[in-house]
Parts: structure tokens; C-alpha cells; sequence
């Protein structure tokens, strides 16, 4: 797990023992369970890099975000085995976290490890985006890759009043092909590059509100 101390360190981050725990404990069922539920593309020390490392690495933004509210609540849509969103729930103390995930293995695993890891502000919901009721200060994901028009509008009507959209991305070139279907939905379109520890790819986080009704 060193790739995972010292990744924490290269972020900024200082966990507490109890966060640091949490955080092995994840990994290790993510690498159990995901020969059953296919969670993820990875393991070892890739697992920790592109999963891990990458969910973090968009956490201050996030919590900029957020900041004017006074108990948040944050989204991870089609959030798979819980990333980004539980990476991110360890480190957002004062947060609502829900973990959207249609497939019933992956809703299984992830009620799992919200009992295991005891993350009390953290809850589970199987649906499909269509069928999501809730409203959010910030949505975020690292699926829906390209954006299409049914999606932007399912998104849309998930977020709160000033509510905003974070989601995970990574050349900047697909952006600039993105960012012409965006303008026509959103009043704020921002690219804010991201910096994962050991990866030399470029990963990015675009944020979107003001969304034109």
C-alpha cells in the first residue's frame, strides 16, 4: 500500500488512521469481490492509481464547490463499485453522500461496504438516472462518456438550485468536442486540470451549472 500513502501525501491529504483504514479496507474487497461484480479494470498498484488516486484528486474542487452549503449533498451516478463516491465520503466530513448504481450485484456490494466501513451519511440507491427523484448541491461521476441529450437531461433535473455537475474526464482534447453540445444546456462550463499522483495521462474536471431551462 505504498503507492497509496505516498499518493495521499502527493495530493495534500492527510488522513487520520481511522480514514487511512477505511481507505485499505475498500481496496481489499474492491480486489476480492471484483472477479464476481466486475468493479473495476485493475488491481494492485493500477487499481490504487487510476481508481483511487483519480477519485481523490478531484476532492478539493469538490469540496470548493459545496461550500456555501450548509450540510451538502453530493451524487455519484452510475458510481459502479463506489468510485468516486466512496473515496471521496471518507474525506467529506458534514456531507450527504448517495451512491446511484443500477445493476443489483453492484447495489449489493456497495450496501456492503457501506455497513463495513461505516459511512452513516452515505446511501445506496439501485435505479437508472431516469428514475432518480432527489436533488443535488454537486453531482459527479467518471461514466457517461460521450455526453448525449438524454443524459444532459436527466442530470439536469437531479440538480438543485445552484447546484453544480462535476464529472471526471480526461483528454482535454474530447472536452473541446464536448463543449459545443454543453454551451446550448449550461451558462458555466469550467476545465480545471487534475494532477493523479503516478499517472501521466491527462485527466481533467469539468463543472457545469447554470443550467438553461
Amino acid at each position: 500500500m505504498s503507492k497509496l500513502i505516498t499518493g495521499l501525501d502527493k495530493l495534500g491529504l492527510k488522513p487520520t488512521e481511522k480514514q487511512q483504514n477505511k481507505l485499505i479496507s475498500y481496496i481489499d474487497e474492491l480486489e476480492k469481490w471484483n472477479p464476481l461484480y466486475s468493479l473495476v479494470n485493475a488491481s494492485g498498484d493500477d487499481l490504487i492509481v487510476r481508481h483511487i488516486l483519480d477519485s481523490l484528486s478531484g476532492l478539493g474542487l469538490i469540496r470548493e464547490l459545496g461550500k456555501n452549503q450548509f450540510k451538502p449533498r453530493l451524487a455519484d451516478m452510475g458510481t459502479g463499485g463506489g468510485l468516486p463516491g466512496i473515496p471521496l465520503s471518507l474525506f467529506l466530513e458534514g456531507w450527504e453522500v448517495d451512491l446511484v448504481e443500477r445493476s443489483g450485484k453492484r447495489f449489493n456490494f456497495l450496501n456492503n461496504m457501506i455497513i463495513t466501513l461505516g459511512l452513516d451519511h452515505v446511501t445506496a440507491h439501485q435505479k437508472d438516472l431516469k428514475n432518480v427523484k432527489e436533488h443535488y448541491d454537486v453531482i459527479t461521476f467518471r461514466a457517461f462518456r460521450p455526453f448525449l441529450p438524454e443524459i444532459i437531461k436527466g442530470l439536469k433535473k437531479c440538480l438543485a438550485p445552484e447546484g453544480v455537475i462535476a464529472a471526471y474526464k480526461g483528454k482535454m482534447s474530447s472536452l473541446e468536442e464536448e463543449k459545443a453540445l454543453l454551451k446550448d444546456h449550461f451558462g458555466r462550463i469550467e476545465i480545471h486540470p487534475l494532477k493523479v499522483p503516478y499517472l501521466e495521462e491527462e485527466r481533467h474536471l469539468l463543472v457545469l451549472g447554470d443550467a438553461r431551462w
